[in-house]
């Protein structure tokens, strides 16, 4: 890989460079710090779903997309983590095709547990950045959330 230049003003394909570049490291990283704080009780994806159910996904659907997955695949996944007590399905009132999903009180609290000690692993591991570093990566960090609550906002409503 080549070294990136200083960019202050990236074009467009400066910037997907760098991103293709950058996030696929930084998630093995976080991938192996949850899967070892998960001390082999979860899978990787079934921690994602716990995360993505936490954040508010609340169908198999919703999952499925997120996990880049066919449903039959999720159904299994949420079926462990029904069957591990973790999850619970809640169906709406006088249909009982729609099922929604949230985390048991068990599942929340293995979840915020892992989180926790994740966050603490990554902190550590980013301690030696200069406050401007840690800064600057936090707006960029930022800035990208912001994209994606708005690009994710569009595609829901078909623009």
């Amino acid at each position: 890989m080549k070294p990136h230049p200083t960019l202050s003003k990236p074009s467009d394909a400066q910037l997907a460079e760098l991103i293709l570049d950058v996030v696929p490291g930084q998630m093995r990283l976080l991938r192996a710090k949850m899967r070892a704080n998960a001390e082999g009780e979860f899978t990787v994806p079934q921690l994602r779903v716990m995360a993505h159910v936490y954040k508010g996904a609340a169908t198999a659907n919703e999952l499925a997309s997120l996990q880049g997955v066919s449903l039959p695949a999720i159904s299994k996944l949420v079926d462990t983590l029904v069957t591990k007590h973790l999850l619970v399905r809640e169906y709406k009132e006088g249909n009982r095709k729609q099922v929604f999903l949230s985390l048991s009180k068990k599942g929340e609290k293995r979840f915020l547990e892992i989180r926790k000690r994740t966050e603490i692993e990554l902190a550590e591991s980013y301690a030696s950045l200069s406050s401007e570093q840690r800064g600057s990566i936090c707006e960029g960090l930022k800035a990208l959330k912001d994209f994606e609550s708005q690009t994710f906002s569009n595609q829901k409503r078909g623009n």
